[in-house]
Order: C-alpha cells, then sequence, then structure tokens
C-alpha cells in the first residue's frame, strides 16, 4: 500500500546529523552557525545572577539566573545563530546614608536559538524576615535577610543578626561533568560568621568581611551588604551577581513529523476510511 497504508501525505523522516561530539561552549556573546546536518540540539542556558542588596541591618542575596533548557530543540541547518550570555546584576549601593534598603541591580537574560533565559533579580522589595520566592521559574533576591533564591529552589530565611544561605541552583553535565549553576547568594550576617552562597552564588558579607565573589559563568547570586546601622562605621559591601553561560550540543537522531493517534484511528476505522 502506498504510503504504508497511513491516511494524508507522505511525511518523510526529519534527520539529524551532529557536526561534531564536542559541545559548543559560550562563556561569553558570539555567534553559534550549526551544522550541515543538525536539526536538533541539547541546550542548556544560564543568565547572569542578581547583584546582592542592603537593608538597615542585613541585606539579602541576590538571585541566581534564570535557567533554559531542551532535550532536542529544534534548528535550522546550517545557519548562524547569535548567542548572548548575561551579566551579573550590580552591587547594591554602599555608601552612607544610601545603604538602607537599596538594591542589587537585576542580572541580563541569556538568549539564542529562540529561547530566553531570564536573569535573577536583585531588587525585590525591602520586607524583612523571609527567604526569597521561587515561583514557577521567576527567582528573586533575598527579602530583608533572605538568601537569595536559586535556579532549584528559596533561600533560607535569616535574622538581623544570622543571614540566610543561598537557595540550590540546577544541574547539567554538557561542561563534561556534573555542574550545579543559577544558585542564590546569601544574604549578610551581623556576627563575625559568613551566611554560604550556593552553586556559584556569593556569601554574604559579616561583621568583619565584605561579600565574597560570584562565581564566573555559573549564574550566581551576589552577597548582601552588611551595614554599620546606626552610625556609617562597619559596612561591608554586597556583591554584583554571577555572569551566565550557554552550552549547546548537537544531535544525531531521526525523528517521525506526526503519527496517528489511537483514538483517530479507530475513529477512521469505524468510518471505513482506513486503508
Amino acid at each position: 500500500m502506498a504510503n504504508g497504508g497511513i491516511i494524508g501525505p507522505v511525511q518523510n523522516p526529519i534527520v539529524s546529523v551532529a557536526s561534531t561530539t564536542s559541545t559548543f561552549t559560550f562563556t561569553s556573546s558570539g555567534t553559534y552557525t550549526s551544522g550541515p546536518q543538525a536539526r536538533f540540539v541539547q541546550t542548556f542556558m544560564v543568565a547572569g545572577g542578581g547583584g546582592g542588596r542592603s537593608n538597615t541591618y542585613t541585606g539579602g542575596g541576590g538571585a541566581g539566573g534564570g535557567i533554559y533548557q531542551s532535550c532536542s530543540l529544534s534548528i535550522s541547518a546550517g545557519t548562524p545563530y547569535p548567542i548572548t550570555v548575561g551579566g551579573g546584576g550590580t552591587a547594591s549601593c554602599s555608601g552612607p546614608g544610601g545603604q538602607f534598603g537599596a538594591l542589587g541591580g537585576n542580572g541580563t537574560v541569556s538568549t539564542g536559538l529562540g529561547a530566553t533565559a531570564s536573569g535573577g533579580y536583585g531588587n525585590t522589595p525591602a520586607t524583612a524576615g523571609a527567604g526569597a520566592d521561587y515561583v514557577g521559574g521567576i527567582y528573586t533576591g533575598g527579602t530583608g535577610s533572605g538568601g537569595g533564591a536559586g535556579a532549584g529552589g528559596n533561600g533560607s530565611p535569616g535574622t538581623c543578626s544570622v543571614g540566610g544561605a543561598g537557595g540550590n541552583g540546577l544541574n547539567s553535565t554538557l561542561s563534561g561533568s556534573p555542574v550545579n549553576y543559577a544558585g542564590g547568594g546569601a544574604s549578610a550576617s551581623n556576627t563575625p560568621n559568613v551566611s554560604s552562597g550556593t552553586d556559584g552564588g556569593s556569601p554574604g558579607a559579616s561583621l568583619t568581611t565584605p561579600a565574597g565573589t560570584a562565581t564566573v559563568n555559573r549564574g550566581g547570586g551576589g552577597g548582601g551588604f552588611r551595614s554599620g546601622y546606626p552610625g556609617s562605621a562597619g559596612n561591608r559591601a554586597s556583591s554584583a551577581g554571577g555572569s551566565g553561560i550557554v552550552f549547546i550540543k548537537e544531535l544525531t537522531k531521526t525523528v517521525a513529523p506526526g503519527v496517528w493517534s489511537l483514538s483517530d484511528a479507530y475513529n477512521y476505522k469505524k468510518a471505513g476510511t482506513w486503508t
């Protein structure tokens, strides 16, 4: 029977052949040109993390950058695609008189192949006492003295004395080994103890040290600012969020463009039109 007995036009399978077994890695913006027969790719995009914020005593951590991932994203063969790698959000103001409730900057987006990963937030409202929110892929900076949310979950709540840790990130193996990306930055601590950033996120400031540095190309959030309130002495700076990264791996596979559902096949058979 023509067309294998299937009603409708002939559907040729889509064949994708990878041009290399290596992963294309972008630590800064550039151009990916797909292979001459590459039609599907696996991709993992991490945006820039949010900057750490200030508060009356201890500022919240910045959020980890948003993540876009696909196990089989359709592309056109032999086509140049611009790739944008997001940068980390700026640290909050640390000058006398400007530190209380100041917000960190948002991380910027990573884009490519028609997809976008949103930047992590640093500019959440100045409400104290809670960790950050992780809702539907939106990652917010730590509120008050809470740790920033990561791509995998919320940051921990903190107090005006003891900061909260950053939230967990998400794992990818496209770098060649398992690595977690886009963790939240920690909030500051009003003691010598340093609150922990997670999965590329920065530790928060403490009584004696400024916030640590978020890991480059991990999309982590910046650490929170510790103020010397009620005076200006003892201010410890927050830190900026970490830059993002983009991985692209071409796939070798054959895909059928479509099949009849069981209910459609039954209906055609019942109507006597299934040949």
